[in-house]
């Protein structure tokens, strides 16, 4: 007996057909599939790092401040006291400090005593400004404000 061939031109062409598209949509939804869980292991790493980067970013920045903090107590031993102060001394402590900007000290009764390193007035016009509008903030403010600060 033969057997009878169940498969005919027509039924070729579809299953071909079939295969066309069912193979090429199968294979990118497992591409898709396999992408994904690379793109979410790539953002646990990516969260790792940034966890990582904001420890360091913190860890510097408490090193960058007590390193200023050292700085800024290293200048003030050497500033000269409230009824002492003049534009002489505060000069040496720019001299002897080239990181400092700027210096001041106030006292209500001879007023606000500012100075800025002199080499940098001379050369750069913004610090000149800068200088100069700081003077000027700084005279404003603390004039009223003097006696709360020492209260507080």
């Amino acid at each position: 007996m033969k057997l009878k061939r169940r498969w005919n031109e027509r039924t070729r062409l579809i299953l071909t057909l079939e295969l066309a598209v069912v193979l090429p949509a199968a294979a990118l939804v497992i591409l898709s599939a396999l992408h994904l869980k690379q793109v979410q292991r790539e953002h646990g790493f990516e969260a790792a790092i940034q966890r990582e980067f904001g420890q360091i970013l913190a860890i510097s920045e408490k090193q960058i401040n007590h390193r200023g903090y050292e700085l800024v107590d290293d200048a003030r031993n050497d500033f000269p006291g409230v009824h002492e102060a003049c534009s002489d001394t505060l000069d040496r402590v720019l001299a002897a400090r080239p990181y400092l900007a700027h210096v001041f000290l106030y006292d209500p009764e001879r007023g606000l005593v500012f100075r800025s390193q002199p080499h940098r007035l001379k050369k750069d016009e913004q610090f000149h400004a800068e200088s100069e509008e700081l003077s000027n903030m700084m005279q404003k403010w603390l004039d009223p404000e003097y006696k709360d600060m020492l209260q507080s």
